[in-house]
C-alpha cells in the first residue's frame, strides 16, 4: 500500500530540514514569537520546526466529526438548559445555577469552543489515512488559542522550511480570527446591539494567556472595535452601565473562569449584574459551563439520555468520546454489558 498524502508530504518537509534550514528556520520562529506575543507566560509557544500537516480528505473527515460533535453537544445544552433534573448530571453549584437564571438565551450555545481531542493518524478500510479523533475535553467556556493558532501559521508561512516546502506542495493555513470576529459581531446583534461593540476582555493580569489578549485587542482595533483588556477587580457598574477601567463596554469577552469569579466576588460582581440586567452581551456565557464541565462527556455517552441524539450522533459519541459516568447508586452499560456503579 503506497503512502498517504499527508505521509508523503510529512517525509518530504523532513528531508527539506537541513542542519542550517532548521537552524534558519529556528531563528525565524523564535524570533518571531518573541515579537509577536506568542508565548505562554515566560515560554513559547512552538517547540518544534513543523505544524501538523493534514490532508485535504483527513481535513474534511476531523471537521465532520467535530461538527457532529458539537451539534450533539448543543442539543445536550438546550435539554439541560430547560431540565434542572438533567442539568443535576453535572453538579451545578447552587451559585452557578444563579447565573443561569439571569441569562436570556441567545441563538449559539457556544460561539466560540475548542474540542480538544488526541489525533493520530489511521488507515481506514478503503485504504485512506485520516486523522483519529479522541475527545479529552470541550472547552465550551473560556477557550484560548484562537488568536495563537493564526499568529503561528503567520509566522511558519513565512520561514525558510515552508517557502521551500511550498514549492512542491500546495499548502494552506487555517485561519480563526476572521471567523472568530464574524461569530462576536453577530451575536452582538442578536443581542441588539447596533453599530460596533466596545469589548472589555475580561481576565486576571496574571494568566500565561494575557499575551493572546494583546492580540485580540490589536486584531480587534485593525477593524475599527475599540476593546479593554480588564482586570475583573477594575470593573464597575452603574446606572445600566459597565465601566472597564473607567471605559463604558457593552460587549464581555470573558476569558476568566466563572468558577474563578464566583470563588473570589460570590455572585456580586460587576460582570454578573449587568448580564443579569441585559445591559452588555456575554461571549461565552455562563450556561456554557453545562458543556465545559468533563461531567458533560457522561451526559452525552450515558445510554439514559440517548433519546436526545441521532443514529449518527450516537454512533459519534461512542466512537470518539471515552466513556465515563457520575458515580452513584445505580447501573449502566459499557460495551453492552451491565456495570453496577
Amino acid at each position: 500500500m503506497s503512502p498517504s498524502p499527508a505521509l508523503t508530504a510529512i517525509q518530504a518537509y523532513n528531508d527539506l530540514c537541513t542542519p542550517q534550514m532548521a537552524a534558519d528556520t529556528w531563528g525565524m520562529l523564535e524570533e518571531g514569537m518573541r515579537s509577536g506575543h506568542l508565548t505562554f507566560g515566560e515560554r513559547l509557544l512552538c517547540t518544534v520546526l513543523r505544524p501538523q500537516f493534514v490532508s485535504v480528505q483527513g481535513w474534511e473527515h476531523a471537521a465532520q466529526v467535530s461538527a457532529t460533535l458539537v451539534r450533539a453537544f448543543d442539543k445536550a445544552y438546550l435539554a439541560m438548559l430547560g431540565n434542572r433534573a438533567l442539568r443535576s448530571q453535572i453538579w451545578l453549584t447552587p451559585d452557578e445555577e444563579t447565573l443561569i437564571s439571569y441569562e436570556a438565551g441567545l441563538r449559539l450555545p457556544v460561539p466560540i469552543g475548542r474540542l480538544d481531542c488526541s489525533l493520530v493518524l489511521s488507515t481506514s478500510g478503503e485504504g485512506r489515512t485520516l486523522p483519529n479523533l479522541h475527545l479529552l475535553e470541550y472547552n465550551a467556556e473560556s477557550p484560548a488559542a484562537v488568536a495563537y493558532e493564526d499568529g503561528l501559521a503567520e509566522l511558519f508561512w513565512q520561514t525558510p522550511l515552508m517557502r521551500a516546502f511550498r514549492w512542491r506542495y500546495p499548502v494552506r493555513p487555517l485561519w480563526s480570527k476572521p471567523a472568530a470576529l464574524q461569530t462576536t459581531l453577530r451575536i452582538y446583534r442578536e443581542w441588539g446591539g447596533r453599530d460596533l461593540p466596545t469589548i472589555a476582555i475580561v481576565d486576571w493580569p496574571n494568566v500565561p494567556t494575557y499575551s493572546e489578549f494583546i492580540l485580540f485587542q490589536e486584531y480587534f482595533a485593525r477593524h475599527g472595535i475599540t476593546s479593554v483588556i480588564v482586570d475583573p477587580h477594575d470593573m464597575d457598574y452603574r446606572d445600566g452601565v459597565l465601566y472597564a477601567s473607567g471605559t463604558p463596554v457593552d460587549f464581555v469577552y470573558k476569558r476568566v473562569l466563572t468558577h474563578e469569579l464566583l470563588e473570589e466576588f460570590g455572585v456580586e460582581h460587576p460582570v454578573i449584574y449587568a448580564v443579569r440586567d441585559r445591559a452588555v452581551c456575554m461571549m461565552n456565557r455562563f450556561s456554557c459551563k453545562f458543556l465545559h464541565k468533563k461531567a458533560s462527556l457522561a451526559v452525552l455517552s450515558d445510554e439514559r439520555n440517548a433519546h436526545l441524539f441521532t443514529k449518527q450522533e450516537l454512533e459519534t459519541i461512542n466512537t470518539h468520546i471515552p466513556w465515563t459516568r457520575r458515580v452513584e447508586e445505580r447501573t449502566t452499560l459499557l460495551d453492552g454489558e451491565t456495570v453496577d456503579l
